[in-house]
């Protein structure tokens, strides 16, 4: 999907719909996911930032500081909403990743307009729920995948479908 999946349950940011819904990681299982759809793996945004000309080191990252590889990763942002003005989000891709961050019920997240985290299918060796990321610090725009504690207070993410081949 080139938009976040904005569905039924979950979080809403009224003023931003193009942000879709935000889902606990448990109540993935509840997104009516179409015939022939799913929920992306991990592999799947590996092979998203390979179309792009990506790859991930030892740590799971694209190379924030390199200039090449923060123009590669703009290709996948989208043109707007991003708080850097760096000029690499092109979206000439298609994907729109949009900085919508996170949600939780009982707090104020800070990281919307610098980070697009995504759900993935899958949890750590911890069983922690991964997220793919795209975050855009001052002087770094990287790739990368996160996991997030299940707790009191979990983490609410927007999430996207991937087609079956």
């Amino acid at each position: 999907m080139s938009v976040n999946y904005a569905g039924n349950g979950g979080i809403k940011v009224g003023t931003k719909p193009h942000y879709g819904t935000f889902f606990k990681h448990a109540d993935l299982n509840t997104i009516p996911v179409p015939a022939g759809w799913r929920i992306p793996t991990k592999q799947d945004y590996v092979k998203l930032l390979a179309s792009q000309g990506l790859t991930l080191n030892s740590w799971e990252s694209t190379d924030g500081a390199d200039l090449a590889s923060k123009r590669r990763l703009g290709q996948l942002m989208a043109t707007s909403g991003w708080l850097k003005q760096d000029g690499y989000a092109t979206n000439s891709s298609g994907f729109t990743a949009v900085p919508a961050n996170l949600q939780v019920t009982n707090g104020s997240p800070n990281g919307e307009g610098t980070n697009c985290l995504l759900w993935t299918a899958e949890k750590n060796a911890e069983d922690s729920p991964v997220a793919f990321q795209i975050i855009q610090l001052p002087s770094d725009t990287y790739a990368a995948f996160g996991s997030y504690a299940v707790g009191y207070n979990p983490a609410h993410l927007p999430v996207r479908l991937v087609r079956d081949k």
